[in-house]
């Protein structure tokens, strides 16, 4: 990873670096994907929209007389391959509402600086902000292949990152790319081309989603904010070191921390509410989260509720049916008898 030297001094305090080729006892990784991985669910669509095999789209639910559509998308600090979006068809299957949902895939960072085995070559893997455009292009193939328009977007642990960022990307994307180029990651010609497909996607396709209500569950809003509390994660946030390149890439890829110019927010606008759920007692991410983010939101003018509770922690959370209703409360949909 290029990182400047600077980069790398005021990291050393707070990043415990893993052996590149680490990975977990034999028994421990089947532990933790047998928690992860959800039972297999034949009526699970997969839509691949792109050559990397994680490029794709998974539908969960879909029934064109249905008004709504959550589109979702996973966590896993940008590096986890052991979590993908079938993860979230927990949420699907906890909810009564009449609604249809969508999860996107997206490429992952390398691993380089966390405790996971790295499989593949180099071209496999992506930094920030390409997360964020695999996003757009999974919702851009959904709104190409289905009839959905009011849209609900909701993302767990990163995936709660990737949908703040979803509804600014206008101002996120550009910064990072620049960053990428000045870091040797990618030439001006590739930042050029994806450049071209934000500025389709925003003339295009952001005026054909009416968005109305946002959750967010268990995630990281504020990267600066998690370094400066990282002796309270397990693995010291070491996964920013891998999906960024710098401090100023990091700081530009939060809208509460980018100075870029625009309208904030301004690429989707939620209507009615932004409802941030986390867990009192989750190993991954510290209250400090969720406050910072609804601190930020009602900054904004924004109609914020923030739901904390006992709901099984970082993971469980997305069996919990206390989260279920909170989500079937706020889209004020009919239920299913």
């Amino acid at each position: 990873m290029l990182l400047t030297r600077s980069l790398q001094a005021s990291h050393r305090a707070w990043v415990t670096p893993f052996p590149h080729k680490r990975s977990f006892s034999t028994k421990s990784q089947s532990l933790y994907k047998f928690r992860l991985r959800p039972k297999f669910d034949t009526s699970i669509v997969r839509k691949h929209w792109g050559s990397h095999p994680r490029q794709y789209v998974e539908v969960f639910k879909y029934d064109p007389s249905f008004q709504e559509t959550i589109i979702a998308v996973h966590g896993g600090g940008w590096i986890d391959y052991t979590q993908q979006a079938t993860d979230l068809i927990h949420i699907q299957k906890g909810l009564k509402s009449n609604i249809n949902m969508f999860s996107l895939e997206y490429r992952l960072s390398k691993p380089k600086h966390s405790p996971l085995e790295i499989f593949d070559s180099d071209d496999y893997y992506v930094k920030d902000p390409y997360h964020l455009i695999d996003t757009l292009q999974g919702l851009k193939n959904i709104l190409d292949n289905y009839k959905v328009s009011k849209i609900h977007l909701l993302g767990h642990s990163v995936g709660g990152f990737l949908v703040l960022q979803i509804q600014d990307f206008q101002r996120i994307i550009p910064d990072a790319l620049e960053e990428l180029v000045i870091c040797g990651e990618i030439t001006k010609d590739e930042s050029k081309v994806q450049l071209d497909f934000i500025n389709n996607f925003a003339q295009k396709y952001a005026p054909k989603i009416d968005l109305i209500n946002v959750f967010y569950l268990g995630g990281i809003y504020d990267v600066k904010l998690c370094i400066e509390n990282a002796n309270e994660s397990r693995w010291n946030f070491c996964y920013i070191d891998d999906a960024f390149v710098s401090k100023t890439h990091y700081l530009h890829s939060s809208p509460l921390t980018t100075t870029s110019k625009g309208s904030i927010l301004g690429s989707l606008c939620a209507r009615r509410e932004h409802v941030i759920i986390n867990c009192f007692h989750d190993e991954y991410i510290g209250n400090y989260s969720p406050l910072r983010l609804m601190k930020w939101l009602n900054s904004q003018g924004k109609t914020t509720h923030l739901k904390l509770g006992s709901y099984n922690r970082h993971f469980g959370m997305l069996r919990h049916k206390e989260v279920h209703k909170i989500i079937d409360d706020t889209l004020h949909i009919n239920y299913t008898d």
